[in-house]
């Protein structure tokens, strides 16, 4: 720990060496937040030697550090070692002499009432809990007793050792709640004013502490002296059987106390034991005076248990013991040894043939026994609790993979794990932190609503990183490799996106749904095309709908407390964070949000817009109306327009000053005009007024970060549902029947990686479609529409009339929108003019085949996506965010109440998750077969001809290879290869590592034609682009693109 310490300061006096330009403002943040990283890095050592302490206050430089700086370093390091040393793994002992003064007044007035005993106590170990107490010494434990009862509590003094245990046993169940600050106070000041701030701030949140003036101050005297911490004290050691006795294993507040039951059942064997020994012993010393009547002994003695000590003790003659003792029980080891027959050496050898004999029969038996009742015991599992197959698979994967079962099955030591695992404490600081949102309550007995403090749990999103980094090979060199390609510093800084969104566990359609919840997700811009994978998102935080519904500003508020808290405290990206790779290598990591992506939906509410609903139904322009009411027709100076616009120079900007001093003339005429004058401005503005939002926050600049997520606008009920509802109703018109077009789509092939879509893909299609009533989901959608272009293709003779062949124009149009987005989405640089270009063409064919009654707002929203890409050079899509909801939806759904701990839950697991994905991530860096074998001897001979002797001899074979990140295809697929079409044959993994695939090239026909034909050749498979659907006919296929 001392050694990265040292490396990280002098990561920085060698930043601190290039950065001599720096403005003097950015020089201080970054010394201030560098120093307080330090500090917390200092507090986790724990012990400093003498030397180690020297060297670190000597490597204490850099030209931004001030002399208070040093100071405030040195007199921390000297600390360290005035704390002397301690064993590892266990804080320090906490010393707090002054109690009394952190008590609140209404704490002292709740003592001081007629409460029972354990509220009293409850209250007391609150106030340790808010103030960081949670291990407080035994001196301390008896200065808090001997405050609560100066304030009021009330016990004998054969109790006060009963209440202290209670005490600590309170401390101990609430320790592992307690608030995580990143200072553990091992000394505490005797005003409470003088703590961290970060700890007085959480610990009077709604009442202050008592004033100096009015604190009992309770000298360390003989009240204190009274108070009994230990069971080894003389005050209660010499009583405590005869306690134990009267209280029955109940302790002083009523409840069975376990530990005294079994203290005092250990006691009382042990009592037992001891006075048999001791009647035992006398006995043999009685034995050759006993009396002829041997009854009178059996009497005095009817339930000895045998001992074998007395045994061992026997004198020299048994049979006058066996005379004298006639009714004690006999002693297998005494009958025994003194009959112990010697083996015959000529049967020595054959009984040990028999004994190994049947040894090996029961070893044989079992061995039988287990491979019957195999199956039974595999069809069991699962059946007492609900279990999917491939869950039970995954498990019993993971059993297998273990080198024994664990000891313990609880699901209190589950929980347990699972909370050791997630609760990790970095050198950025622990992973789990809090959030404190204020909720109105309505209290249904009195009628009246109050507000109520609930605590969130938060992600802290460097610590993660410092935690993936250090956990995660895969992931820690992929980041490195981003920060080669991506120069990070606090000039160029990484691209924070934001993404938020509600997610509805269990039944959509339930009225009330209280497990409704918000999530928030964090990755970076530079992360390239892995933005795709749900690995790459982190969630930082999840709210119950509930919670947020009664917030004085609703989803907004929590959005801003959300940008608060995530570049809050010590460990800010903002102003860097020292990310520690090992091997010394270590980075000064910058980052800052420059992406807010989400559906219109949630951006609605993040900046308290009327949305798609209100008459400016656009948050990027002033002038746009909805299309329902009209409002341009009655604009005399022709400045209003509708969504069907599409000329943008007619649109009037609203940048992020625009929408602030929109703000800011809502929060004027809120306070001081009327009502109905509000109501009248926020219906212009397209704004709705919320003083505790975050667009009056000025924490985000709402126009520069915004960006309208693509998906939703073309395939979430977007412009690709309102084309195919439109549509697919004229080519009934046209003669084709529902039969014969789903007989088309059905006469295709699908490849490996999409077959499994395929039925509920052609679902869509067994029914006919209603005018502008066509249903598919997002991923359905990219299956649906290249479908749908190759049906107008080859049926284009027969879609002859006007109307129809202009709605496939404007379809075919939208299907080049789409083409584009998704090149884009894997990762690829795509011109925002191209786009533009093409987003515009198909609004213009959509108005002519369609009009404008049939536009929606997405329609102008779209528009807008050109713009966006030209900003941050790249769009983002939301399809990987939709899969990572499964992960809280199937947590959510399982948990049996809504308590406030649900987020708490949902957070643990979902965060337990992220780490196994990220441990368990490998950077795809080439193609890979999915369950090679060795090559036969005839296709190694191939191989030979083909690469040489060196690349055949040791090659595998597989039907099935992973071409790109996340596509797979295998024998029988159809593929594009960059300009050729061919058909997989197999796939072979050579001595070196390189993957090829055998493939047939077909013959290019002209629109989408292809004569099949058996040419087999091999080509690396890395080219291959993408698998496609195809259907075979008379010797020819036709692919969908």
């Amino acid at each position: 720990m001392v050694d990265a310490l040292l490396a990280h300061m002098k990561s920085i006096g060698e930043f601190l060496q290039h950065t001599n330009n720096m403005a003097p403002d950015v020089k201080e943040k970054i010394a201030q937040n560098q120093l307080d990283q330090l500090l917390h890095k200092l507090s986790l050592i724990n012990v400093l030697t003498a030397e180690q302490a020297t060297t670190l206050s000597a490597n204490f430089e850099g030209s931004c550090f001030s002399d208070s700086h040093r100071a405030t370093w040195v007199e921390a390091v000297s600390s360290k070692i005035a704390a002397g040393s301690r064993s590892s793994g266990r804080k320090p002992n906490q010393v707090l002499l002054h109690f009394g003064a952190y008590l609140t007044p209404g704490e002292v007035q709740l003592l001081q009432g007629e409460g029972n005993l354990s509220v009293k106590l409850d209250a007391l170990v609150n106030r340790c809990m808010l103030i960081g107490l949670t291990n407080p010494s035994e001196q301390t434990i008896g200065h808090i007793i001997t405050i609560g009862r100066q304030h009021g509590i009330t016990c004998t003094a054969t109790e006060i050792f009963d209440l202290v245990q209670e005490f600590k046993r309170l401390l101990k169940n609430r320790r592992k709640n307690a608030p995580s600050f990143s200072m553990h106070l091992q000394y505490y000041p005797g005003d409470p004013m003088q703590m961290p701030t970060e700890i007085v701030n959480s610990a009077y949140t709604t009442e202050q502490p008592l004033p100096l003036q009015q604190v009992v101050h309770v000298p360390l005297t003989s009240a204190q002296s009274q108070i009994v911490l230990r069971r080894s004290s003389k005050a209660v050691r010499d009583t405590l059987p005869a306690r134990q006795q009267a209280s029955a294993s109940a302790n002083m507040f009523g409840a069975p106390d376990a530990a005294r039951t079994m203290f005092s059942m250990m006691q009382m064997s042990s009592g037992s034991q001891s006075s048999q020994q001791q009647n035992a012993s006398g006995q043999q010393a009685a034995l050759p005076a006993l009396p002829p009547n041997a009854s009178s002994v059996q009497a005095a003695l009817p339930a000895l248990p045998p001992n074998p000590s007395s045994v061992q003790a026997v004198p020299p003659n048994p049979s006058s013991v066996q005379a004298a003792l006639p009714a004690l029980p006999p002693n297998p080891s005494s009958e025994q040894q003194p009959s112990l027959p010697c083996k015959d050496p000529s049967t020595f050898e054959t009984d040990f043939d028999k004994e190994v004999a049947e040894n090996m029969k029961l070893v044989t038996d079992a061995l039988e026994a287990k491979k019957g009742t195999t199956m039974a015991d595999l069809a069991r599992l699962g059946r007492r609790s609900y279990v999917s197959l491939n869950g039970l698979e995954n498990l019993l994967k993971d059993l297998k993979a273990l080198d024994r079962l664990p000891d313990a099955s609880s699901r209190a030591t589950i929980k347990r794990a699972r909370e050791a695992d997630c609760k990790v404490n970095t050198a950025l600081g622990p992973v789990f932190t809090s959030l404190r949102i204020q909720v109105n309550e309505l209290d249904r007995r009195k009628g009246i609503t109050f507000m109520r403090e609930h605590e969130l749990p938060f992600v802290s999103l460097p610590a993660v990183l410092s935690h993936a980094i250090g956990t995660s090979d895969g992931f820690r060199e992929f980041f490195l490799g981003r920060l080669r390609a991506c120069p990070n510093g606090p000039t160029s800084p990484w691209k924070i996106i934001l993404y938020a969104d509600e997610i509805t566990p269990g039944n959509a359609l339930k009225p009330l749904n209280s497990r409704k919840i918000h999530g928030f997700y964090v990755s970076f811009a530079e992360f390239g095309a892995e933005l795709s994978s749900e690995t790459f998102w982190f969630t930082v935080l999840a709210a119950r709908s509930e919670l947020v519904n009664k917030m004085e500003g609703g989803f907004s508020e929590l959005f801003k407390l959300f940008m608060t808290r995530l570049f809050e405290g010590p460990f800010n990206l903002k102003t860097g964070c020292m990310l520690d790779f090992g091997n010394g290598q270590q980075h000064l990591f910058f980052a800052s949000p420059t992406i807010f992506v989400a559906d219109e939906s949630c951006i609605k509410f993040a900046w308290d817009l009327k949305g798609a609903s209100g008459s400016v139904c656009c948050m990027f322009c002033s002038n746009i109306v909805s299309q329902n009411n009209r409002l341009d027709v009655h604009d005399a100076t022709n400045t209003l327009v509708t969504i069907a616009e599409v000329d943008d120079s007619k649109w009037r900007a609203r940048g992020d000053q625009l929408l602030w001093a929109s703000h800011d003339r809502l929060d004027t005429i809120a306070g001081s005009g009327s009502k109905a004058e509000l109501q009248r401005v926020q219906q212009a503005m397209g704004l709705n007024h919320n003083p505790n939002g975050l667009l009056g926050s000025r924490l985000l600049a709402p126009s520069s970060v915004t960006m309208y997520d693509w998906m939703h606008c073309y395939l979430v009920h977007g412009l690709c549902q309102l084309e195919l509802g439109l549509l697919t109703p004229m080519f009934y018109g046209a003669g084709h029947t529902v039969a014969a077009i789903l007989a088309f789509f059905s006469s295709f092939e699908w490849p490996h990686g999409l077959r499994a879509h395929r039925r509920e893909v052609l679902q869509i299609f067994e029914k006919k479609v209603s005018v502008g009533d066509f249903k598919c989901s997002a991923s359905q959608g990219l299956s649906i529409y290249p479908l749908v272009r190759i049906f107008v293709l080859v049926h284009a003779v027969s879609l002859v009339e006007a109307t129809v062949r202009q709605a496939c124009k404007s379809f075919l149009k939208l299907c080049l929108v789409l083409d584009l987005l998704l090149e884009g989405n894997k990762g690829n640089a795509i011109s925002a003019q191209e786009l533009r270009t093409r987003i515009r063409a198909h609004c213009e064919e959509f108005l002519k085949a369609h009009g404008e009654d049939a536009v929606i707002p997405k329609f102008h929203y779209a528009l807008h996506l050109p713009g966006m890409l030209h900003r941050h050079q790249r769009l983002v899509s939301c399809f990987c965010h939709e899969r990572k909801h499964k992960q809280i939806k199937a947590i959510a759904d399982n948990l049996h109440k809504v308590t406030n701990t649900f987020e708490y839950t949902v957070m643990m697991d979902v965060l337990g998750k992220s780490f196994f994905s990220l441990q368990e991530y490998k950077l795809w860096t080439k193609p890979s077969l999915m369950k090679a074998k060795p090559a036969s001897d005839q296709l190694v001979a191939e191989l030979v001809t083909a690469f040489g002797v060196a690349e055949a001899f040791g090659s595998m074979v597989e039907l099935v290879a992973d071409f790109q990140p996340g596509q797979t295809c295998e024998r029988g697929d159809t593929v594009l290869v960059e300009t050729i079409v061919a058909e997989v044959w197999l796939h072979v993994q050579l001595a070196n590592g390189e993957v090829h695939s055998l493939v047939s090239v077909w013959q290019s026909l002209g629109q989408n034609k292809f004569r099949i034909r058996e040419q087999p050749c091999w080509i690396a498979t890395n080219t291959i682009n993408k698998a496609v659907l195809h259907r075979r006919c008379d010797g020819e296929a036709i692919i969908v693109p």
